[in-house]
């Protein structure tokens, strides 16, 4: 599978012309390639997609936050979000490229920009398929009808692909605190 196999399979949804190449000098392979990179970015930072997830140590920056935070911390060039640190407790804010916290030695597990689309997870290939042909529905076929087809089919494709990726694994535990300790404390143990 690569990325004009993915567009193509958008433009065959949409009964258009396929193409041979993203580059080709033809409207149909200007749009794909106007819109398939943020495409896949935003398809990839919308679900913690196990192919996509990632694990690194933060290199520190040597200039400090102007204030509120004590330390920031470089995030990956690829890291398209933030899942999780390795303390569950820590605060920080994400500014820029740049973790900025009052912890030190930061570890994270990040939804990675994978670009390579013999990496991508089945599943995925097809919700960015139908998230490509609902981008490019009513440019290519000014069908208000058929863009809407295309969004809800978008929609039923990525939550079926959601849900057998998040079936992969061990479930996350459920972390007591907040408002669960707070009840806990109101109505006795529970």
């Amino acid at each position: 599978m690569s990325n004009v196999d993915i567009c193509n399979q958008a433009l065959t949804f949409l009964g258009a012309d396929r193409i041979m190449s993203l580059t080709e000098n033809n409207e149909n392979a200007r749009r794909c390639n106007s819109i398939f990179e943020q495409t896949r970015d935003e398809v990839l930072r919308g679900h913690p997609w196990n192919f996509a997830i990632e694990r690194a140590a933060l290199a520190t920056l040597s200039t400090t936050p102007e204030y509120e935070w004590s330390v920031q911390y470089q995030l990956p060039v690829d890291c398209l979000r933030v899942l999780a640190t390795n303390t569950c407790d820590m605060e920080y804010k994400i500014e820029g490229k740049r973790l900025l916290c009052d912890d030190s030695g930061v570890k994270i597990k990040y939804i990675k920009r994978v670009t390579d689309p013999t990496q991508f997870d089945s599943m995925f290939t097809e919700a960015l398929a139908a998230k490509l042909s609902a981008k490019l529905a009513y440019p290519i076929t000014e069908s208000k009808t058929l863009f809407d087809a295309a969004t809800k089919l978008y929609g039923e494709i990525l939550a079926d692909a959601r849900s057998a990726d998040g079936q992969e694994g061990t479930p996350d535990p459920i972390r007591d605190g907040g408002w669960i300790d707070a009840r806990s404390m109101e109505w006795g143990t529970i």
